[in-house]
């Protein structure tokens, strides 16, 4: 059984130190936080701490990030005994819980039993090597009952003696070999116990890992490139000789595991779908036509409502939906998963993450809350989520008013200049047009610079005022009229009073 207990230091120093029950906290600078750390680089809600019967389980909340090893943590991260997590430059959390020894107490109590049985089993030896005199002694000391009329009256003969002592050595070595056997039980039974305890059942399946604590993983490219190639890549738990990966032109399919053990299986499969007329339609209505698609593959699939809106990544982040649904495979089996859905211009990408229908109350949050997806900066940074408002005019002159936009700089006009990027990618998507295409990322690129680093000097202000004891309201308010675009991650945030 763990006695869970984390400590945090700043600048080599322990700060504090706290036990943790079973239950969830947040840790960060916000007077709302479980831990609370008045420490600037520490984010308002730095980091989620699950506590369960498995471990010590962390999710990175800040856009500053967590680090272990330089790398930042991925969402279902298991904390170790000993283990160091960077929260910044100067401050790291430590897991210090030690692990109970009740077991171990009890195997080691057992031993000077076992040493003392060996004692007596040397003595019962010598007893039967002294001579006739003592062995009368002991025979006369026996009661009443139990004595033959023989031993009453006369002094036995000498055969008499000696079958009397083979009778009596005999009751000895089975009353020795009794003991001995239930003392082998007992420990059998300790130890036993002792393993078990070590080899609990996940009441949530969470990312394998390796003897040494390790996570299994690999990044796997995906259709239009990876994430060293300014794109995207799967992320998934991967375990040599039992993974495998088959790619087609429009999907990628991985068979692999899943469970601290890796002894669930897990299915992942990532479509994509490219067609210059998605441009005009919503993200959601493409995901319940793909979804209808799937349907009638496999007839007996259903899927629930889809969820509301939802962001991956940062900044801008990229709008997606998302749905958990049940099916059967070729063979007959039954499965259970969540699927999620989001778009880049023409380009329509849907994950679906399944495993064993009978394994659903365990995976499913985890499935759900993790996307197995790893987006690069660029990606997200020029994501565009289709142009379904389109604005009349020369291409020449839409470019020329967007230049214009962007060298002021004006916050106020950076929807109209979004609205005007979009329209000229999709006349360059429809058109094939790659220079045309690949200018107008260009200036959307330099249009989230704009907005990312404005942004950031808002959120500055704002953390100042706080610390001054004045009125934040204006700083919130102004934002929220730049940021007024339901496909902005920070729209968002910001009217649920975050800025992370």
């Amino acid at each position: 059984m763990m006695n869970y207990k984390i400590a945090i230091f700043s600048n080599s120093t322990k700060i504090l130190e706290q036990e943790l029950d079973v239950g969830t906290y947040i840790l960060g600078r916000s007077q709302t936080a479980d831990i609370r750390l008045d420490i600037p680089e520490v984010s308002r809600k730095h980091l989620e701490i699950i506590v369960d019967e498995n471990g010590i389980i962390l999710t990175n909340l800040s856009s500053h990030g967590s680090f272990w090893n330089k790398k930042v943590i991925q969402p279902g991260f298991c904390l170790q005994p000993d283990m160091e997590i960077a929260l910044g430059k100067n401050t790291f959390l430590k897991n210090i819980s030690e692990i109970g020894d009740s077991d171990e107490t009890n195997i080691a109590s057992a031993i000077p039993a076992v040493m003392q049985f060996l004692k007596a089993t040397k003595k019962c030896d010598a007893n039967e090597s002294d001579s006739e005199e003592l062995f009368f002694e002991e025979v006369n000391q026996i009661d009443s009952t139990f004595a033959t009329d023989v031993m009453k009256t006369r002094i036995a003969n000498v055969d008499e003696l000696r079958q009397l002592r083979i009778q009596d050595s005999r009751k000895k070595s089975l009353k020795l070999g009794l003991t001995a056997l239930g003392f082998a039980s007992v420990i059998a039974l300790l130890i036993v116990l002792y393993s078990v305890s070590f080899t609990t059942v996940e009441n949530t399946l969470t990312w394998p890992c390796d003897k040494n604590g390790q996570f299994l993983g690999n990044f796997i490219e995906s259709q239009i490139g990876s994430f060293s190639t300014g794109q995207f890549s799967l992320s998934v738990p991967f375990i040599n000789g039992v993974s495998s990966v088959v790619k087609k032109n429009d999907s990628i399919i991985v068979n692999t595991r899943f469970g601290k053990n890796g002894d669930v299986p897990l299915r992942i499969i990532v479509l994509r779908e490219r067609n210059c007329h998605n441009i005009s339609k919503s993200l959601k209505d493409l995901f319940i036509e793909t979804l209808s698609k799937e349907q009638k593959k496999d007839k007996q699939m259903t899927y629930s409502a889809l969820s509301d809106l939802f962001y991956m990544g940062n900044d801008n982040g990229i709008p997606c939906y998302g749905t958990d649904y049940t099916k059967k495979d070729d063979q007959g089996l039954s499965w259970a998963g969540y699927a999620i859905a989001f778009r880049n211009g023409q380009d329509l990408f849907v994950r679906f993450a399944e495993v064993p229908l009978s394994e659903k109350s365990r995976a499913f949050e985890s499935i759900s809350a993790i996307p197995f997806l790893k987006f690069s900066p660029t990606f997200v940074e020029t994501v565009w989520d289709g142009a379904e408002t389109i604005i009349s005019g020369e291409t020449e002159d839409l470019l020329s008013e967007i230049n214009k936009h962007l060298a002021k700089q004006a916050p106020f006009e950076w929807q109209r200049t979004y609205l005007l990027i979009t329209t000229v990618l999709a006349r360059a998507q429809t058109q094939n047009n790659l220079i045309l295409e690949k200018q107008a990322l260009d200036l959307l690129r330099i249009l989230r610079r704009q907005q990312k680093k404005w942004y950031n000097s808002q959120k500055r202000n704002f953390f100042q005022a706080e610390l001054e004891r004045k009125d934040t309201r204006n700083i919130i308010e102004l934002c929220k009229t730049v940021f007024s675009s339901p496909k902005d991650l920070r729209y968002q945030m910001l009217r649920r009073n975050r800025w992370e």
